[in-house]
């Protein structure tokens, strides 16, 4: 991007690898989906399994995780969006709305 940060989403670098083996099978079957949609830049269904994680309550450990892989998600979906790919501007939709019914 313009800051010359790299556009990839790593799930292995973002530690998703806590979420997968997360007792809660809502969690942890959500991460597989997260793990598989990050890495093929499918921004829409990745928030929404994204949403899903961080709404479940989890250790502070965990949540940090989430928190860091919503952040670098947002500043990729962001990028994107601003290119014109018109999967990260829903992605980034669908997550403003969630924060803002």
């Amino acid at each position: 991007d313009a800051s010359g940060a790299t556009l990839s989403l790593d799930p292995k670098a973002l530690g998703i690898q806590v979420l997968i083996d997360h007792k809660n099978p809502v969690v942890s079957q959500n991460a597989k989906k997260l793990e598989t949609y990050l890495t093929s830049y499918n921004y829409s269904e990745a928030a929404i399994s994204l949403a899903t994680i961080s709404s479940i309550r989890m250790a502070p450990q965990q949540m940090e995780v989430v928190r860091k892989i919503m952040a670098e998600f947002q500043r990729v979906a962001g990028a994107a969006a601003q290119n014109g790919d018109e999967n990260a501007k829903f992605a980034l939709d669908y997550l403003m709305e969630l924060r803002n019914p």
